[in-house]
């Protein structure tokens, strides 16, 4: 499955959402019943973005790197030898080199 960079923001909007609900949800609860400082919550909400902006580094590069793997793939089933493998592999159909220089790649192909 490919991950497409739209899909990363989408993700990390809620990411950031659900981490900031619960950061900020949980730090105001605590500031309001006197067992947490404000200092606190404040430093405890920085790390919920650090936290936050991590993950989606994560799932960028993610992305990057599927996209890199896609991309080399594509890039050898598109080889000629590729395609005559394929094309030869079917029933009922016979590849017949035009030049010798075809000849020799399907005989390449073939091994």
């Amino acid at each position: 499955m490919t991950v497409a960079k739209d899909q990363c923001a989408a993700i990390m909007r809620h990411v950031y959402t659900g981490l900031g609900g619960v950061a900020a949800g949980g730090t105001a609860v605590a500031v309001a019943f006197g067992t947490m400082t404000q200092e606190d919550a404040e430093k405890i909400i920085a790390a919920a973005q650090q936290l936050g902006d991590g993950i989606g580094a994560l799932l960028t590069a993610a992305g990057l790197i599927v996209g890199a793997i896609s991309a080399m793939r594509a890039a050898f089933s598109a080889s000629p030898m590729a395609q005559i493998r394929k094309v030869d592999s079917l029933p009922d159909v016979t590849v017949v080199p035009i030049t010798p220089k075809g000849a020799e790649q399907i005989e390449k192909a073939r091994k």
